[in-house]
């Protein structure tokens, strides 16, 4: 029995693929103060599958004229 669940961190791939989009929007979303990336050091990033949860409820990831990015059908459990 672990300490704690360790599966709702998700890496920039993972994020990327939850949310339908590359990785230059997904870190668009981090400088832009919509999406919280968590760790430390350049190394050690990884993103929460509930924060992803509350950008593709509010529709943040979805194709903008400036960017390309389209929500895919995938389960988050």
């Amino acid at each position: 029995m672990a300490l704690y669940d360790l599966s709702d961190r998700l890496n920039w791939q993972q994020a990327c693929e939850v949310l339908g989009c590359g990785k230059t929007h997904l870190y668009a979303l981090v400088k832009e103060g919509k999406l919280h990336m968590y760790g430390t050091g350049k190394r050690y990033r990884w993103f929460s599958r509930n924060d992803l949860e509350v950008i593709l409820e509010k529709g943040l990831s979805k194709e903008t004229p400036e960017r390309t990015c389209q929500v895919r059908e995938t389960s988050l459990s």
